[in-house]
């Protein structure tokens, strides 16, 4: 393997090693949605998240700010832990309103 291959790996390495905390917390949100019957709203929360933010910070951050092949590692880092945080505060507000909302009873419901 070549000598610069190896470090170039590392670099990867200890980049994406901060990737996946934030991409659980993508995760969670987008599996809160689907739990609470709101698909549309983790398809386009995940759709922002990996479509939208993560391919727009990663440009930004290569060719922009001409970071090149690392600026693309932290652009996916950085892309992907807004559209978590945004998602995760989204949910949040969603259960929040959801929690306020009247309780729904076996009675309360339509007759079988």
């Amino acid at each position: 393997m070549e000598p610069h291959i190896t470090d170039d790996l590392a670099h990867f390495l200890r980049v994406m090693c901060t990737f996946y905390p934030m991409l659980a917390l993508g995760l969670f949100s987008s599996s809160f949605f689907q739990g609470a019957g709101k698909g549309l709203n983790s398809l386009i929360a995940t759709l922002l998240r990996t479509i939208v933010f993560t391919p727009l910070f990663a440009a930004l951050l290569a060719f922009t700010f001409n970071m090149g092949q690392v600026g693309a590692w932290w652009g996916l880092v950085i892309g992907n832990g807004i559209g978590s945080m945004l998602m995760y505060i989204w949910a949040e507000y969603f259960l929040k309103a959801l929690l306020k909302t009247k309780y729904i009873t076996k009675t309360d419901g339509a007759s079988a």
